[in-house]
């Protein structure tokens, strides 16, 4: 449902892989990306001050490589 939504918003793009089975790949948009920057503020936010809600270790990170094993977001979007 969620990402139906964000496909409506126009933050994802969805992608349909024929085959046995069919399965179906996101993507985040051009406008997707450019709010990479606003969604790592709200989660480092998250992260340091409501880890108990979101760790199984309930234990804060401070930065965003010990968030996402790595300084960007489009580090974790690229393979």
């Amino acid at each position: 449902m969620r990402l139906q939504q964000l496909e409506e918003y126009g933050l994802v793009e969805r992608k349909v892989i024929p085959g046995k089975p069919t399965h179906t790949e996101y993507y985040p948009t051009e406008k997707g990306m450019s709010v990479q920057r606003i969604l790592a503020e709200i989660a480092s936010f998250s992260a340091r001050y409501e880890p108990e809600i979101i760790f199984v270790d309930k234990k804060p990170r401070n930065t965003k490589k010990g968030l996402f094993g790595t300084q960007t977001l489009s580090e974790v979007y690229d393979t």
